[in-house]
């Protein structure tokens, strides 16, 4: 499965499901590190910076350095993270926050409706990026039925 698959599913598991004031915080970070990741592979080019960072801050800030040398036509680009998200999820991962983390607490609802719409973007670019490749491979196709025959008649000569 992929990451987005596993974010979605555990935000809806173990985030959107609970009641008020039943929400483990360490899911938000679980769930924001799965798209964020996804953020990471669509965005990122360069093949020497692969894997991809694991670690919570140094995936944030490579994402911010991704989105400042990349121009983009999209309203929302990838790796483009809200300032209030990037100082909530900061927060949340500060050394000194981590053992709060385990706390049952109530839903963030800034953090939800980032999630929520970050993943329906995401869908939506990970779909037209399989459109894409099924378009290329029919062109390929097509162009294989073309040029093949004329490559095995021009070896005949």
């Amino acid at each position: 499965r992929s990451s987005l698959s596993q974010g979605e599913s555990n935000y809806h598991r173990f985030i959107k499901s609970k009641p008020k004031g039943n929400v483990r915080q360490k899911k938000y970070v679980h769930v924001i590190r799965k798209i964020l990741l996804v953020e990471w592979l669509l965005n990122e080019t360069n093949t020497s910076s692969w894997p991809p960072p694991i670690h919570m801050p140094k995936l944030l800030q490579s994402l911010q350095e991704c989105n400042a040398h990349h121009d983009s036509n999209f309203d929302y680009p990838v790796g483009n993270i809200p300032p209030k998200i990037q100082r909530e999820v900061a927060e949340m991962i500060k050394p000194s926050n981590l053992p709060l983390l385990q706390n049952i607490g109530d839903h963030r609802s800034l953090l939800d409706s980032w999630i929520m719409s970050r993943m329906s973007f995401l869908k939506d670019r990970m779909k037209n990026i399989r459109v894409c490749k099924e378009r290329e491979a029919a062109i390929i196709t097509q162009w294989d039925e073309i040029l093949v025959p004329l490559v095995k008649a021009s070896s005949a000569f």
